[in-house]
Formats: C-alpha cells, sequence, structure tokens
C-alpha cells in the first residue's frame, strides 16, 4: 500500500456531488500544511480538519494535469521568510472553510530565513476527481508565482506556435521599416519620418472636409446680382443691382406702393388723393354734437346701474341710501343714534347680549342671592314639590352631589356643607362636612338606617329599655364585640375581651398567592405556607416560600402519586430544598408553619 496518498474527505465528496447535482461548482481557494502532531499521519476521509496545522495561505493555482484530465493539481508556494516547521501533510480548503482534501507528504523541515537559511518551498497536491467539471479552477493574482514547470511548458508552447513569419495583411509577424512616402509596398512599415512627410503634404492641401474659405480663386467663375466674380477681386453691388432705393433716398421716391393699403377703409396704393370722412373714422361731424350720440364707448354706473345710452334705467331709493317714500324705520338698518338696551350699546348694525344681572334678575344656572348683610325673603319654586339639586361628579370609583353649604361669619374661616354621596354597590348617604378652626368632622346617613361619625359619640346620658347607658358602660359592651366579616350591623362577643384593644380585626387577617404558593398570616405571627410541586427524578428542587417567615419553619411533605422517595435538604426563613430519590418524577404537597 501506498505510504503517500491524497483522498477526498467525506465533506469534500459530499459538496462536489452536490455541486454536480445542481450545475454549480465547488471553489477551493486554500491550501494548509501541517506537522502531523510530530509524526507521518495516515489521511483519513472524516477528519475535518489536519492533525496539527501550522501554515495556511491562498492557493498559487488549481488546474487539471495536462496528461489526465481527471487529476486535479493543488499549488502552494511558501516564501523564504515564513518557516520554522516540519511539512507532513496538506488540506484543501474551500471558500467556506470546509476541508475538501487530505494527504500526507514526505517529510521535510521548512527554514526561514531569521534561522540563517531560507529556501522557496512549492507543495503540490494531486487528487483523482471524477466530476472535474464540479471543481472552479483558478489561480490567485494575487500571490501567483511561476514554477519552472509552468514557465517551460509556455516556451514549449510559444514555440510551437509562433516561427517568427513575416508580417502581411492576414497574419502577424516581423516587417521591415521604411521612410518611404511613395511607395505603395504591402510588406513594409512606415517610419515617424515617412508620417510626418505625408502630414506636412496634407496640411498644405484643402482638408477633406474643407470649405471655400481654403481657396484664393474659383475654378469657374459666377455672377453677384449680375457681377462677375471669380474670388481674386472685390466687386461692388449698387441699390439699383438689387432692386432696391439707394441708402439716401426716401419713400418719396416712390410713386406707387407695391401692395394698395387700406387708409380708414379707402384704398391707397399712392397714385392718387383719397377722401377721409368722420364716419369713416367713427368720429362726430365737425358741426355736430353729443346729441347725434346714441351709445356711449364707456359703460357708465348711475347710483349702481349699468348705463351706456342705448336704454332708459331705473334708480330705486336704496341705490342712493334713502328710504322709500313710503317707507318706515324697520327698512334701516341703522339708528342715527345709538341707544342702550339694559345698559348695552345698540344701534341695529348687530345682535347684542342681555345678561341677567343687566336686568336684575337671578341666573338661571344659580349665582349668589344678597351678600353680607342683605337678607332675601324667601325664594319660592312655583308648581313643584320639591327643590331640586341635580349633578355630580366623580370621586374614584364614588359619586358626590352637593347641595348646599353654609358659610360661618367668615367664609374662609368656617363651613357646613351638605351632600349626597354614592358609594358605588354599597351604600347611599346624606352627608354633613363641618369644618373650621383647624377642626372638621364627619356625619353619614346611610340608606340602611345606619349613622356614621368621624368621631366619638358624647352624651350625658342615654336611655335602653328604659335603662340609662352612661358612655363607661357603652364602652364595655362595645369593647367586647366586632363586626361580622361582611355586614356593617351584625356584631359577635370576643372572648376576654375588655376593650376595643382586644377585638381582633379582619385586617388583621393576612392572606394571598403567588407563583411560589399560598399564604396566611394570623394576629401576633403565626403563618402557613403551602405550594404543589412537579420534582424531577433524582433532582433537587428548590421551593422559594411565598412569603418569608421571620425564621425556619416546620415543614411537611406528602405525595399524590407514587411512593414518597423525598425529603427536605436544608431550609432558611425563605425557602427550603426537596430532594427526589425515586428514579421518576414526584408530585408533592408542601407545607411551611411557623
Amino acid at each position: 500500500m501506498a505510504t503517500y496518498k491524497a483522498l477526498l474527505t467525506t465533506a469534500g465528496a459530499a459538496k462536489i456531488a452536490a455541486a454536480t447535482a445542481g450545475g454549480t461548482q465547488v471553489n477551493i481557494t486554500r491550501m494548509a500544511v501541517g506537522d502531523g502532531g510530530g509524526k507521518l499521519p495516515t489521511p483519513d476521509p472524516k477528519q475535518i480538519k489536519l492533525v496539527n496545522e501550522v501554515y495556511r495561505a491562498n492557493l498559487n493555482r488549481l488546474s487539471i494535469d495536462a496528461k489526465n484530465s481527471n487529476y486535479l493539481v493543488a499549488e502552494l508556494v511558501i516564501q523564504p521568510d515564513i518557516g520554522g516547521f516540519w511539512m507532513r501533510e496538506m488540506g484543501l480548503y474551500d471558500a467556506n472553510g470546509t476541508l475538501i482534501a487530505v494527504s500526507n507528504m514526505a517529510e521535510s523541515y521548512k527554514p526561514k530565513l531569521d534561522e540563517g537559511s531560507g529556501r522557496l518551498q512549492t507543495l503540490r497536491m494531486v487528487l483523482i476527481v471524477s466530476e472535474i467539471d464540479s471543481v472552479a479552477l483558478s489561480i490567485d493574482g494575487s500571490t501567483v508565482m511561476a514554477t519552472q514547470d509552468y514557465v517551460d511548458e509556455k516556451l514549449s508552447a510559444h514555440e510551437k506556435s509562433r516561427h517568427h513569419p513575416d508580417g502581411t495583411l492576414t497574419d502577424k509577424g516581423f516587417v521591415q521599416l521604411s521612410n518611404s512616402v511613395t511607395s505603395d509596398s504591402e510588406s513594409l512599415a512606415a517610419t515617424p519620418k515617412a508620417v510626418k512627410a505625408a502630414n506636412d503634404n496634407a496640411n498644405g492641401r484643402l482638408p477633406s472636409d474643407g470649405t471655400a474659405q481654403a481657396a484664393s480663386k474659383l475654378a469657374t467663375a459666377r455672377k453677384v446680382a449680375g457681377v462677375d466674380f471669380d474670388g481674386t477681386k472685390d466687386i461692388s453691388i449698387t441699390a439699383a443691382d438689387v432692386g432696391a432705393l439707394p441708402a439716401a433716398g426716401t419713400a418719396a421716391a416712390a410713386t406707387k406702393l407695391a401692395t394698395a393699403r387700406k387708409i380708414a377703409g379707402v384704398d391707397f396704393d399712392g397714385t392718387k388723393d383719397i377722401s377721409i370722412t368722420a364716419a369713416g373714422v367713427g368720429a362726430l361731424p365737425a358741426a355736430g354734437t353729443a346729441a347725434a350720440a346714441t351709445k356711449l364707448a364707456t359703460v357708465r354706473k348711475i347710483a349702481g346701474v349699468d348705463f351706456d345710452g342705448t336704454k332708459d334705467i331705473s334708480i330705486t331709493a336704496a341705490g342712493v341710501g334713502a328710504l322709500p317714500a313710503a317707507g318706515t324705520a324697520a327698512a334701516a338698518t341703522k339708528l342715527a343714534t345709538a341707544r342702550k338696551i339694559a345698559g348695552i350699546d345698540f344701534d341695529g348694525t348687530k345682535d347684542i347680549s342681555i345678561t341677567a344681572a343687566g336686568v336684575g334678575a337671578f341666573p338661571a344656572q344659580g349665582g349668589t342671592v344678597g351678600g353680607d348683610g342683605v337678607s332675601t325673603p324667601y325664594l319660592a319654586v312655583t308648581g313643584s314639590d320639591w327643590m331640586t339639586k341635580n349633578g355630580n361628579y366623580a370621586s374614584g370609583n364614588d359619586y358626590q352631589t352637593n347641595w348646599t353649604r353654609i358659610n360661618g361669619r367668615s367664609s374662609s374661616d368656617a363651613k357646613v356643607d351638605v351632600y349626597h354621596y354614592e358609594s358605588t354597590g354599597n351604600y347611599h348617604s346624606l352627608d354633613f362636612h363641618v369644618f373650621g378652626g383647624g377642626n372638621e368632622g364627619y356625619f353619614n346617613h346611610r340608606n340602611d338606617g345606619t349613622f356614621f361619625c368621624s368621631g366619638p359619640l358624647i352624651g350625658a346620658a342615654a336611655t335602653a329599655n328604659g335603662h340609662a347607658v352612661n358612655l363607661a358602660q357603652l364602652n364595655a359592651a362595645a369593647a367586647k364585640r366586632a363586626l361580622l366579616a361582611g355586614s356593617t350591623v351584625q356584631t359577635f362577643d370576643v372572648a376576654q375581651a375588655t376593650s376595643w384593644g382586644h377585638a381582633v380585626r379582619l385586617d388583621q387577617f393576612q392572606s394571598g398567592s403567588n407563583g411560589n404558593g399560598a399564604w396566611v398570616k394570623l394576629p401576633n405571627g403565626p403563618q402557613w405556607c403551602r405550594q404543589n410541586l412537579s420534582l424531577p427524578a433524582n433532582t433537587t428542587t428548590t421551593w422559594t416560600f411565598p412569603a418569608g417567615f421571620s425564621g425556619t419553619p416546620a415543614l411537611f411533605i406528602s405525595t399524590f402519586n407514587g411512593e414518597l422517595k423525598a425529603w427536605f435538604n436544608g431550609a432558611s426563613g425563605s425557602g427550603a430544598n426537596i430532594y427526589n430519590a425515586s428514579n421518576s418524577a414526584l408530585n408533592v404537597n408542601l407545607l411551611a408553619i411557623w
């Protein structure tokens, strides 16, 4: 078996096959050389890279062997200043960086000039390819160097194709130079001297596209306005020669116009006098007056009406800015003297607006009646059982309809507001808001009969079922009671409660849920968290508590599929680790209590 060989890699064979099927080509552009890791390697089709690459560069040439049409020859030239490595393997790469072919080679050390010696190294890989047309052949013009074989080959081809014959009209070859400008030889070539002589001769002649400007005499004399002219001397042309009037002459020299003209409609050719009448020029006769005219040349306006004298026109009172004789002031658009209506100037040229204040009335949309020190006897609403206030404004999700505001001695110091309030979906109420002197109170009468206020109820005594109840007794009774959740009136006893502080409010019970499970916090600290988890087989899973504990809680685990082979493996106030020792996933319930 051969020691040295080159072969296509699996990837290279696949690319060439695909290119053949698709009618494209594989572009092999670079060659790499390696040291084989210190020993001569054996090429393997499965290789995707060299054993140990030491150098890679663009190919010098990729061509087909002249004697074997399916031999692909790849050539790389390494310059003398590159080296310092052993060469035992070569690889060809395409433009995408895929290793197309690989081969080993005779071991050789490539020195570089820095080591004291150097050489220009040429590497060739010969590869047998059945589908040679699927590989693009190329020569890298930036790095190509002619090898000895390449030069010999080109010289041999040149010698075979060229024997340096004499040049002819149909074939290239050697020719003899000549200075002659009169020779008709088809085998001699003109020198620059012969070309100059021919050019100088041409410059003394008329150019092929020249004009009579280059000639000094016409070959045939011509007549210009009846006078002979051959270009050798000037000639004179008179006005008579061209049938014209002399330059110093005038029209007075003419006795008849070539073309008769009309003057005011009368033919005139200069041979006799003509007469022009006033009618001919559209004028009045000299003895006439304007009475003779029946139409004005320019139409005029009289009181805005067109008038040209051809017909009568009528002028109206409106045309002269007057009232009609039988008219009234209704026809007027402006009063001669402006008048005041409810204190507003009015002259009839534009509309005016009258306000309630202008006529001393109360505005329909409301306003201030009277003022400080001014009393209003009464405000009567006729024809209605109720004096109704409509309209409300949104306050969050609720609505408020204000009715009246009662000011104290100073409107900025104390007020009482009375209004209707709707807590959407809950209740309607009549509310009083009393504020002033830095304090304020709210009193709320709801549609379920309950009454609320923002401060304590204070009274000297109250009667319930015939018994007097003082404030201390009321507080003691209320201290043992708490409102039932969801109700505003139903209460229940709170065991061992002696004051309001002992009653447990609903907001002291906290709960919630998130992606880590559900949680509940009880008053004074107790808490629990729960979660359902799927534990992967033979894996530790971390459960982060949905709400953190102040310390490490007690932990409980149960399963609802399969045998329980899981346990907690470390915990803190923020979470716990659970290890599933079974070979399958487990669904478990987790509980943490503090």
